[in-house]
């Protein structure tokens, strides 16, 4: 798998892909070199991915994971789509991009309702807010921790994102899943622990973005096995 995150660094994501994933993936990374969510770093970003991700395909890749809601929902509904289809263009390879993999795993699930956690501060949320509406989500709470610096929310404890998921469950009890943006803040270890309490379907950004680049993976060696 190839990913490309639009941090500066990779440290989170990639060691939760590694413990999320069967043996036998091996992960070739790179990044865009956002350390603060800016509209202007997001933008330096949406032009940089095509190059980036041309470097990565070049190590032989059966897949390729893009990694940053900000290049989506900062641009509005269908960007998403539009990223996706710049990728492949450029590097020749199937692609899956975080966010719309979370959005497909929502769906999956048959959930309409949803809540969001993040790490983000009050301006990142409501566009977060506003994408997933824009897909058709009821979305029935949203709460951050005010962060929208990667250094800070690589350091973010474990217990920060279950306070911060517990917090939008208590403010919309009713919602049939949780979204937890980001990959950046360490997520993983909680999943199932908030599952367990709270009773709904978590879905996260690393998460989603595997499950994906698996399915994806899986329908590849199928058409491969039948051409045979």
């Amino acid at each position: 798998l190839g990913f490309v995150t639009v941090a500066s660094t990779i440290e989170t994501p990639l060691y939760e892909l590694y413990m999320m994933a069967p043996p036998g993936i091996a992960v070739v990374s790179s990044c865009l070199n956002v350390r603060m969510v800016t509209a202007e770093a997001i933008d330096d970003a949406w032009q940089a991915v095509a190059a980036a991700s041309r470097e990565v395909a070049a190590y032989h890749l059966d897949h390729l994971i893009i990694s940053g809601a900000p290049l989506a929902y900062s641009r509005g509904s269908g960007a998403d789509r539009q990223l996706i289809a710049l990728v492949e263009a450029a590097c020749g390879v199937t692609t899956t991009f975080e966010l719309t993999a979370s959005i497909d795993a929502l769906r999956y699930l048959g959930t309409t309702r949803i809540g969001i956690a993040s790490p983000f501060g009050n301006a990142s949320n409501e566009r977060i807010r506003s994408f997933f509406e824009a897909e058709g989500f009821e979305v029935s709470a949203v709460n951050g921790l005010g962060y929208d610096a990667n250094p800070d929310i690589t350091r973010l404890p474990l217990e920060a994102v279950y306070d911060i998921a517990r917090s939008v469950h208590r403010r919309a009890p009713d919602v049939e899943a949780i979204y937890i943006a980001c990959p950046r803040w360490p997520v993983a270890p909680m999943i199932e622990p908030l599952e367990s309490d709270l009773g709904v379907p978590i879905v996260t950004s690393v998460q989603s973005a595997l499950w994906a680049a698996l399915r994806a993976l899986e329908r590849a060696i199928a058409i491969t096995a039948n051409q045979a």
